[in-house]
């Protein structure tokens, strides 16, 4: 799973064009950690500078009929969200979870479309009653274009 928030990691960080992102990829390309550095110093340096206009934290994650979508989330502007449940899959430590995820849905897409950056993903497990419960934690900033 961490090779995937990895991926959609480098995705959102290396991809969007809307701001001066010092680096990006294309799929299948060889890149260094050098660049990936400069990525996330990039998103540091807005955060130092004042530049994030809002902030989203999704309490899932998963994919529905090839699209991938975040859930459960929450943004301190007027970002829109589907507001239907959505049954998404989920892979965690190579087994594959269904759930519905309830409300406030994004589409991988959409987070482009809205120029929010991935800053922080944390997915744990907790163990109740011999239930494992996924907990997943994804933090996204809005970074300004100017």
């Amino acid at each position: 799973m961490m090779k995937h928030l990895l991926s959609a990691t480098l995705i959102l960080l290396g991809t969007l064009s809307y701001a001066q992102v010092p680096n990006s990829f294309s799929s299948g390309e060889t890149i260094s950690s050098s660049q990936i550095n400069a990525n996330f110093a990039y998103l540091a340096n807005s955060i130092k500078n004042d530049e994030v206009t809002a902030m989203m934290v999704c309490g899932s994650s998963g994919y529905n009929e090839s699209k991938y979508y975040y859930g459960n989330c929450f943004s301190t502007d007027n970002t829109t969200f589907n507001t239907n449940a959505i049954e998404l899959n989920f892979s965690y430590y190579h087994s594959y979870v269904t759930y519905v995820s309830p409300n406030n849905n994004i589409e991988f897409k959409e987070l482009f479309n809205n120029k929010w950056i991935l800053y922080n993903s944390d997915i744990s497990a907790v163990t109740r009653n011999s239930d494992v419960y996924t907990i997943q934690k994804h933090i996204f900033y809005k970074i300004s274009d100017q």
